[in-house]
């Protein structure tokens, strides 16, 4: 599953990689550029934004959802049931945050068991007892074993980004995209 999961994430960084050298070349083309000077900076521009999707991945997740890292003081309970399966599974602590909102739902993200992160929803933590939010927390935490995790924050930046770049071509004429 992880050698999977690894692949999968070298593939969508290559081709996030590639789309990003297409549309940079494309637009320095099309603005005038020529010869083989304006592939350096494609590549240059390629490589940031694959360097930024992978390890900028799950600050855009936390971003996206509102959610707020908190420390073992804010919820003693919660980062002892943490603790509890990181040492049955073998796995590192992860940071743990929480989403003001009343859905009962909890994910997890990151790039790797070391830079792991999972968030709750304060839905889910009032309505689960213990040994609920213990099978979500095991579960959480076998996404993170698996980099499952990597995977969906990789593709939930690639998107992000070819959204952006979706947006910037339809309105080009318009306003300048920054």
């Amino acid at each position: 599953m992880q050698a999977a999961n690894r692949r999968k994430t070298i593939g969508l960084l290559m081709g996030m990689g590639a789309l990003m050298w297409v549309v940079v070349y494309a637009a320095m083309t099309y603005f005038g550029g020529t010869g083989a000077g304006i592939v350096p900076i494609a590549v240059g521009i390629s490589l940031i934004s694959v360097w930024g999707a992978y390890y900028g991945s799950d600050k855009l997740v936390l971003t996206m959802t509102g959610a707020k890292l908190i420390q073992e003081s804010d919820n003693p309970k919660l980062f002892d049931l943490i603790q509890e399966i990181t040492i049955a599974s073998g796995l590192p602590m992860p940071k743990v945050a929480v989403v003001i909102d009343d859905a009962p739902n909890a994910f997890a993200t990151g790039r790797n068991p070391e830079h792991a992160l999972i968030a709750f929803t304060t839905g889910i933590l009032d309505v689960m007892d213990r040994d609920q939010l213990q099978g979500v927390i095991a579960h959480e935490l076998a996404h993170v074993a698996n980099r499952d995790t990597l995977v969906s924050a990789v593709a939930a930046t690639a998107e992000t980004k070819v959204s952006r770049l979706a947006t910037c071509a339809n309105s080009w004429a318009i306003t300048p995209c920054s």
